[in-house]
């Protein structure tokens, strides 16, 4: 999820929790920004993992809309040609069993599909 828009059920329920508080509250305030995950937790009893990575931030005054920019693409990293033959080809399971492609995969056609 990018964009408070585009949560859904809990995750957007545990979000205008925490806006709601975060703009009535100042001490909350500050931990969303010196500790994200822990006001997260208080707030809404979720327990984030270590991996999920995100911050709060706050709109300077005289700003309206605050627009994150996409990741910089590295010109120096650049995918091998393996790498973009895999995906090019689509999904693969990734198991041993591929040795035509996950559509002849046993592991794969073993599975019925409703």
């Amino acid at each position: 999820m990018n964009h408070l828009l585009d949560a859904v059920g809990d995750e957007r329920e545990h979000l205008e929790t925490i806006f709601k508080r975060a703009s009535t509250d100042g001490d909350f305030r500050r931990r969303l920004l010196s500790d994200p995950r822990g006001s997260v937790k208080e707030a809404t009893g979720v327990d984030l993992p270590a991996s999920y990575k995100f911050q709060f931030v706050e709109t300077p005054p005289g700003v309206d809309v605050l627009i994150p920019l996409p990741e910089l693409i590295d010109d120096e990293v650049a995918l091998s040609e393996e790498e973009l033959e895999s995906v090019a080809g689509g999904w693969c399971c990734g198991c041993s069993a591929c040795t035509a492609g996950c559509s002849t995969c046993s592991a794969v056609s073993s599975v019925e599909v409703e």
